[in-house]
């Protein structure tokens, strides 16, 4: 069983992979971030940051959905997706979600794509 928070990791680091502006902003903020709350919905997941560093603010996207990470979880066909939610241009919470019935209760294998990599 891989533990949530490594999955977690793993996410925000797929998701932040891409070089460019706006990424290397997050990146330092997410390097600088701690957990304050962590809720599971039965369908997904939200965790909740505080930024804990110096880091800067983005002076674009300041208050919006950031993202394009679909995942494979347990076999599955790419039923989740994620979303970094960003206020003030500083990361808030990221939401996990699913497209199918329920949340996995434990994730044993996954699978973390960017979603335009996804062949339909």
């Amino acid at each position: 069983m891989i533990p949530f928070e490594e999955f977690e990791t793993a996410v925000m680091l797929k998701m932040l992979e891409k070089k460019n502006h706006v990424n290397e902003i997050l990146q330092q903020q997410y390097a600088g971030s701690r957990v304050i709350g962590r809720e599971f919905t039965g369908v997904g997941f939200f965790t909740h940051f505080k930024i804990i560093n110096d880091s800067p603010a983005l002076t674009e996207l300041t208050d919006r959905n950031y993202g394009d990470i679909v995942a494979s979880i347990n076999g599955s066909t790419f039923d989740f997706g994620f979303v970094l939610f960003l206020d003030k241009g500083m990361i808030s919470s990221l939401e996990g979600y699913t497209w199918s019935d329920m949340w996995p209760e434990t994730i044993e294998t996954y699978t973390l794509k960017h979603s335009d990599e996804i062949i339909v």
